[in-house]
């Protein structure tokens, strides 16, 4: 009877490990284990060499793209959370992730060297990668299955549906995972406008402050427009052509 009550014990307390640590929150969360801000190059012969995937029909390489946040999924928290010509995203479709069928945007950001953007794709850098997940019957059973696994792996999540602002619809689900260093995944159930209906999850990784990379990036952008108004200014004060 003892050896029985200790085995229980025993039992009970190895669960309570396990648990414990499986709720931890980690200290980085990647992408197919590949390190944030690595190099454009790097990055897409990685992806590239993934199992089935093909480059997409409709674009493989998107340069000077319009770059989003994580934030972008569900809200309008920043004003400045797409940046038109902002980086280069790369468009996979066939990609397998946790026995579902996929489609997967990896995007880079064009970095800011010495106060200038560098608008060229090899400088560009690995910020965000988006599965979505799309033609799901049910789409319940599939965010619950997911969200299991991204548990299993990261902890408990917080719950964080959207709000669509092109739709005009709300989310009915969404959980985020954050990581010590601020690295997050996402994933929630996403409203399809051409069949009326929720039908799709979008699977969001996403770099340490990646909206406050944006931010950033929109304001030199912003600033180099008003530097380069200035000098035309400048170079045409003496111009009184049709006036």
């Amino acid at each position: 009877m003892k050896r029985f009550l200790v085995a229980i014990v025993s039992l009970v307390l190895l669960i309570s490990i396990l648990s414990s640590a499986s709720a931890e929150t980690p200290e980085t969360i990647l992408f197919r284990n590949i390190p944030w801000f690595e190099s454009y190059a790097t990055v897409k012969q990685r992806t590239d060499s993934i199992d089935g995937a093909s480059k997409s029909w409709y674009k493989g390489i998107d340069e000077g793209a319009r770059i989003e946040g994580w934030y972008r999924q569900w809200s309008n928290m920043y004003a400045n959370e797409n940046v038109t010509n902002g980086g280069t995203i790369l468009n996979y479709d066939n990609v397998a992730v946790a026995g579902y069928n996929s489609s997967l945007q990896v995007s880079f950001i064009y970095p800011i060297e010495n106060n200038k953007i560098k608008y060229e794709t090899e400088a560009s850098k690995f910020y965000k990668a988006k599965y979505k997940i799309d033609d799901l019957e049910d789409i319940e059973g599939a965010y619950s299955d997911l969200v299991t696994k991204l548990s299993t792996l990261y902890g408990t999540p917080e719950d964080k549906s959207y709000y669509n602002t092109m739709d005009k619809k709300d989310s009915p689900k969404g959980s985020v995972w954050y990581a010590k260093d601020g690295s997050t995944v996402w994933i929630g159930i996403y409203y399809n406008s051409f069949k009326d209906k929720y039908d799709e999850l979008s699977l969001v990784y996403a770099a340490p402050g990646t909206n406050e990379l944006l931010i950033a990036l929109d304001e030199q952008m912003k600033q180099e427009a008003a530097d380069e108004e200035a000098a035309q200014r400048e170079n045409n004060s003496s111009n009184f052509d049709g006036l």
